[in-house]
Formats: C-alpha cells, structure tokens, sequence
C-alpha cells in the first residue's frame, strides 16, 4: 500500500508540475504578487496595521527575484528587431520592441527603488520620490504598447475568422475551413484576455501614479485577478514541460 502510495505520488502529474512551478522564479514571484495584492485587498476591509508591513515585506523580495530581469526583455527586443519577417507585420513588430525596451526600463529603474529600500542609496526626494514616478510611469508607457498590440491581434483574427480563403488549393473542403476560423477564434479569445490582463494592470497602475483614485480594494482586486493569469500562464508551462 505504501508503495503504491509513493509511487503515484512520484510521478503524479500535478505534483510533476507543482514542483517545477515552485523552482521557477517567475512561478514564485507570481504567488508573492497574489498575496501581497490579497493583502492589499483585505487591509483595505479590516483594520490589521501587520498586513501593510507584510506587503512591503513581500515587495522587497519580488524586487530581488527580479534582479537582473531587464536582460530578459532586452534580448527579446532584440530578437524582435533581428526578425523582420514575422507574420504579425511592421506594426506589431515595432511595438513588441517599444514595449519591451520600455519593461526593461521599468525593471530597471525598480532595481534602484531596491537599493533605496536597502539603504544603499539615499532616503532623497529624487531617490524616493522621481525615481519611482518613473518607474510607473515606464510600466504605465509599455502597456499602452502592450494593449495596442492586444487590440491589433484581435483584429487581424477576426478579419481571418470572417474572410474565405483565397483559393481552394490552401482550403479545399468546409472541414479544413471550419478548422481554421476555430483556430481564429481560441487565438482571439487569448488576446482578448491578454487585453483585459493589460488593462486591469493599467488602472493599478494609474492608481500607483495617482492620475485617478480607485482606492486600495479595487487595486488589490484587481491585482489577485492579473496575478491570477500570471500564475495560469507559468503553470501552463510548467505542465507542458512535466508530460
């Protein structure tokens, strides 16, 4: 019985992928981001001073799990800039390197957010006050792009969805031809939720620059749900990889 027990249990799927999951950084930084906007989320309901101390916890160590993480979006910038013959066109290509190169910026500005926190740079009004105006502002200026490249995606699947194929050689029978508009539309339906991903993050953003005031519970909601597709997409990695 035992046995069997801890043989299901080593080579069980779920854990198979939990366990990658958890040696993941972006796996573990997308759980501390759900719990620190939960926190969020609750203080803003109740009246535990700890929960605030315990999200400015949890944000210090997000900061180091992302140390180094403009690199990343650096060199995907730069692939796409190496790659001028992608299919999403001109356009799309232009703003993924924008928006990319703007994330970089956004992380690394945060990096110097870290080193204040640490008490490596001065407490001064640039270092605690412009410094992390322009780290939102940056996050703010990436998810334009971001979102701008949502809305193109999902236009361009509708347009595909809609029209017939140019000829009968490509598609010839309807079956082919219904398997392609299914395919559209399971691709739209994934940009659409990366659109409202974005714009959730938008308004939480906007709200970290103070251009408007939803107040710390619809910040906090809204950060669980974006957090929430965060973990969705890493956990869906990690599942492909453990079959």
């Amino acid at each position: 019985m035992i046995d069997l027990t801890c043989y299901a249990f080593a080579h069980n799927k779920y854990v198979s992928t939990t366990v990658r999951f958890l040696e993941t950084v972006n796996g573990r930084e997308k759980v501390l981001r759900l719990l620190q906007f939960s926190l969020r989320f609750i203080s803003s309901i109740s009246l535990f001073p700890i929960l605030a101390d315990l999200q400015a916890e949890i944000n210090i160590v997000r900061k180091f799990l992302r140390f180094l993480k403009p690199i990343q979006n650096l060199q995907i910038a730069a692939k796409f800039y190496s790659n001028d013959s992608l299919a999403d066109g001109a356009t799309i290509r232009c703003l993924n390197i924008i928006r990319n190169l703007l994330f970089g910026v956004y992380l690394g500005l945060d990096q110097i957010n870290l080193l204040r926190i640490l008490k490596v740079l001065p407490t001064t009004l640039f270092y605690s006050k412009t410094v992390p105006f322009y780290t939102n502002l940056f996050w703010l200026l990436s998810l334009f792009c971001a979102i701008s490249i949502d809305v193109l995606h999902v236009i361009m699947c509708c347009s595909s969805s809609t029209n017939k194929p140019a000829s009968a050689k490509d598609i010839d029978d309807d079956k082919n031809l219904k398997a392609v508009k299914a395919s559209m539309v399971k691709k739209r339906k994934v940009y659409v939720r990366k659109w409202l991903w974005d714009v959730m993050d938008t308004i939480i953003v906007l709200n970290f620059l103070q251009f408007v005031n939803n107040g710390d519970r619809l910040v906090g909601l809204l950060g669980m749900v974006t957090s929430w597709y965060g973990i969705q997409d890493v956990w869906g990695d990690c599942f492909y990889f453990s079959n």
